[in-house]
C-alpha cells in the first residue's frame, strides 16, 4: 500500500509540474503577443518579460506599458474583450503574483478598488492593480 501511495504522490507531482509548463508557456506567448500589440521599447519589452506584476513597472505614466497590462489580462482571460473583469480567474491571479492565499482579503481588496476610475481602460486597469496591490500590503 506504501508504494501506491508513492506512485501517487509522484503522479500528482508530475501533473502540478506539467500545468505549471503549461502555464508559463501561455504566460509566454500572451506577453509576446501583448508586446508586439503595444509596440514596446526594446527596454521595457525586456522589463515585462521577467516581471511578475507588470504595474510596478510603470513609471512616468507610459500609456504602452499600460496597454500592455490591459492586453496581457485579456490574453490569460482575466477580463474579457467587453473590459469584464472574471473575478475568479483574476482572484487566482492576484494570488500568485501577491503570494496571498488568503482569498478573504484577495477578494475584500479586489472589491474595494473595482470602482476606481481612469483616464483610458489602459489606465484604468493601471490603477485598479495598483490599488489592490497597495491594499494588499505588496
Amino acid at each position: 500500500m506504501k508504494s501506491y501511495g508513492l506512485y501517487q504522490l509522484l503522479f500528482a507531482v508530475f501533473i502540478c509540474s506539467a500545468i505549471t509548463q503549461l502555464h508559463a508557456a501561455d504566460d509566454k506567448a500572451a506577453r509576446e503577443a501583448c508586446i508586439a500589440e503595444a509596440k514596446l521599447t526594446a527596454t521595457d519589452a525586456n522589463q515585462v518579460r521577467v516581471a511578475a506584476v507588470i504595474s510596478k513597472l510603470i513609471q512616468n505614466d507610459s500609456e504602452a506599458l499600460k496597454c500592455f497590462q490591459l492586453c496581457y489580462y485579456k490574453q490569460l482571460g482575466l477580463i474579457d474583450a467587453a473590459g469584464k473583469t472574471n473575478a475568479a480567474k483574476t482572484l487566482e491571479y492576484m494570488s500568485q503574483v501577491s503570494g496571498i492565499t488568503d482569498t478573504s482579503k484577495l477578494a475584500a481588496a479586489l472589491g474595494t478598488c473595482e470602482s476606481v476610475k481612469g483616464s483610458s481602460g489602459c489606465d484604468r486597469l493601471y490603477q485598479f492593480e495598483k490599488c489592490a496591490l497597495a491594499k494588499l500590503g505588496v
